[in-house]
């Protein structure tokens, strides 16, 4: 894939309207040509991903605004909730229950804590300090997102209770924050594209089953859900971008 990516970008550049381009403006082309090179990280890689980011800042911001102000969410996330409510089988549920504890704060934080340490026991700092911004980031923005909108969870539906104000889900956060970081390293350092597919798979799976799990539950609205997944890519991006640029400037890769 990278081959067939620097095969078109060598095309693209050898083409006349980029020659002529370069020939008329200069500068312009070496501002472009440093952003959108795909044989450094700090080109095309970096350039997509600060935009991915922007644009899913501005998407979280708009969410929040559209959730604060409009009844038409509130309508939504009360018929999503009683939907569900009456589909709910006990077997189903209880199974969904023992899912959703892998997301569970303290659950995270003793599975993180302990990867962390072995990564910086092995000396992978790279993948170790992207892993612990996305959980202390993702961990502050749920913290500090619950007591700026006290928004109250739908407490005659839940399964069980909890004690926490609703929105943002934190358990759909750091499924993506935390899991969908994890399986972002796995795949990085696989040799296998099938293996990656696989990973791939396995991840997004149990990404959409922790958000279902927790509309099912009835202990989240269906808004809460979508900016936890929201807030979660957010994380996510940040701490891969954090993680490339480190790999960039020279820092032990895993696997490598």
């Amino acid at each position: 894939m990278q081959n067939i990516g620097s095969k078109l970008y060598r095309y693209i550049l050898s083409s006349e309207i980029a020659r002529k381009f370069t020939l008329k403006y200069p500068n312009a082309a070496r501002i472009i040509l440093a952003r959108t090179t795909v044989e450094k990280f700090s080109g095309l890689p970096l350039t997509f991903l600060v935009t991915v980011l922007s644009i899913n800042l501005l998407l979280v911001f708009d969410f929040t605004d559209d959730v604060i102000n409009s009844k038409e969410f509130i309508v939504v996330d009360s018929f999503t909730a009683r939907l569900l409510f009456s589909y709910r089988n006990s077997v189903i549920a209880e199974s969904l229950y023992i899912v959703t504890r892998l997301c569970n704060t303290s659950t995270v934080a003793v599975i993180g804590s302990i990867l962390v340490v072995v990564l910086f026991f092995k000396k992978y700092t790279s993948q170790a300090a992207a892993i612990v911004v996305s959980l202390i980031g993702s961990g502050l923005t749920i913290y500090l997102s619950k007591r700026v909108f006290e928004i109250d969870r739908p407490h005659q539906f839940a399964f069980y209770t909890e004690s926490s104000f609703s929105f943002p889900s934190g358990h759909t956060t750091i499924a993506v924050a935390f899991y969908g970081l994890v399986c972002y390293l796995l795949i990085r350092q696989l040799r296998s594209n099938k293996v990656g597919v696989l990973v791939f798979s396995i991840g997004m799976f149990f990404i959409l089953t922790i958000g279902f799990s927790r509309l099912y539950l009835c202990v989240h609205y269906l808004s809460d859900i979508i900016a936890g997944y929201l807030i979660g890519s957010l994380w996510m991006l940040l701490s891969i971008s954090l993680f490339e640029w480190m790999e960039f400037k020279g820092y032990k890769a895993l696997g490598q």
